[in-house]
């Protein structure tokens, strides 16, 4: 009887109120009545939503798993609600779990895209440790080598979200990641994949971490685009063409001034060889 059932349930919860301890030992036990009530397909949805609620309260790692895999389940706006407050209960105290999911391959890429979000959006995650997710998700959808061409839009939404995590934070340590990326996104941007706004914020992030590898990273970039400049000045975004020069003369490395230099003698607008003059300017000797 469900009335027998919710009244368990809030009983093991006034318990867990006075002592996390008595209720400890009949979490998994929660885990597969949630389970086994979903799947039976039970028409009064309270039980479950109890249940979800109590694993909120409780916030015990070994919930992460039932309640990410809940989400959006359909059965009820109100179990929905339940299930995502619970998770922003649970997923502080399931970093590990957190990091292993969007590293390997048990989760898909729209799951790994979901669970970073959610990260995100949870108030009592510290920054680094957001960050330093957003690195290992990044991390693990980069392809090398290999024909992108077929890409899931999923991976993509991931890969760009992780980016700008990790320019929120100034999370420098992936600044090795982000370069590698960096790689990958032009080659998105040449196959329609991802627009120019899109990589300017590959370009952005780069600049905030302001690493070597950020500036060796930009330099490249800049000096393809100077060969494609040179065939065929119209082949190349100057959007983002612009966005490069400006970050490299903001992070004022003298490597940059070769490929800044020859920006000068190509047929570009005005803007652009003006913008680049001031980043030379700027290098620091």
């Amino acid at each position: 009887d469900n009335q027998v059932r919710v009244a368990v349930l809030e009983a093991l919860s006034a318990a867990g109120q006075s002592d996390r301890r008595l209720v400890s030992p009949y979490l998994e036990g929660v885990h597969t009545f949630v389970a086994e009530h979903l799947a039976a397909g039970g028409d009064d949805p309270e039980p479950a939503v109890v249940a979800v609620e109590l694993l909120g309260q409780m916030a015990d790692s070994s919930s992460f798993e039932v309640l990410f895999r809940l989400m959006d389940s359909g059965v009820s706006p109100e179990l929905d609600q339940a299930v995502r407050s619970a998770l922003s209960a649970v997923i502080p105290g399931s970093q590990t779990a957190l990091l292993r999911h969007v590293s390997q391959d048990d989760y898909s890429m729209a799951e790994k895209y979901r669970l970073l979000l959610l990260v995100q959006e949870n108030d009592r995650i510290s920054p680094l440790f957001k960050a330093e997710l957003a690195e290992k998700a990044l991390s693990a959808t980069i392809i090398r080598g290999e024909d992108i061409s077929g890409m899931a839009p999923e991976a993509i939404s991931l890969q760009l979200a992780a980016v700008e995590q990790i320019a929120d934070s100034v999370w420098s340590r992936a600044a090795e990641t982000v370069a590698d990326y960096f790689v990958v996104a032009q080659e998105q941007l040449r196959l329609g994949l991802i627009t120019g706004g899109q990589l300017l914020s590959v370009v952005d992030c780069l600049e905030k971490l302001a690493t070597a590898r950020s500036v060796s990273a930009l330099m490249e970039y800049l000096g393809v685009l100077n060969t494609d400049a040179a065939q065929d000045v119209a082949s190349v975004d100057q959007e983002v063409l612009l966005a490069v020069i400006e970050s490299l003369g903001a992070l004022g490395d003298k490597a940059a001034f070769d490929n800044l230099l020859y920006v000068t003698y190509l047929p570009y607008p005005e803007t652009i060889t003006t913008a680049a003059r001031i980043a030379l300017a700027g290098l620091k000797w």
